[in-house]
């Protein structure tokens, strides 16, 4: 015969009390850890910049999303406008290298010259890739230029 267990919900204590046979509570825990591990979690990186652009820090997200894609989130502070770097350059552009491939344009980082930062959302499907920032003369790069600001290595989440 189970063996049922009282269940006190936390911050519900005075609401909320109810009787679950002990089993249950195996179920309910293995359901808990993998809706916790399935979408929604992240990884965070953080790297410095490289020259040209010494002073700035990257925070690098991935989010697997419902679709299994991961959602990249991409932050650096403390970044130069282009311009200070060098005169013909016009934005920063990030791309997604996976090994093996060409590297895929994943977009101009939206900067703002007050805050310093530049930030960009982007979308892959590759499990493991590294992202790539560099400096380029035009909004629309074909490939990435020689002046890369920042390479981070992203592994399988």
């Amino acid at each position: 015969m189970a063996r049922d267990t009282l269940i006190t919900v936390p911050g519900l204590s005075s609401i909320l009390h109810a009787r679950v046979p002990s089993h249950s509570l195996c179920v309910l825990g293995v359901s808990l850890g993998l809706a916790l591990a399935a979408p929604g979690c992240a990884s965070r990186y953080k790297s410095d910049a490289n020259s040209p652009a010494y002073a700035a820090q990257a925070k690098i997200s991935v989010k697997l999303n419902k679709t299994g894609n991961r959602e990249v989130k991409i932050q650096i502070n403390h970044l130069a406008p282009p311009q200070k770097i060098d005169p013909a350059s016009r934005a920063y552009v990030a791309w997604i290298a996976v090994p093996g491939s060409p590297p895929v344009k994943a977009g101009v980082l939206e900067y703002n010259d007050r805050r310093r930062r530049g930030v960009l959302s982007a979308t892959t499907p590759n499990p493991k890739f590294e992202v790539v920032v560099t400096l380029e003369q035009s909004v629309r790069p074909t490939a990435p230029s020689s002046t890369e600001i920042l390479r981070k290595l992203v592994s399988k989440i």
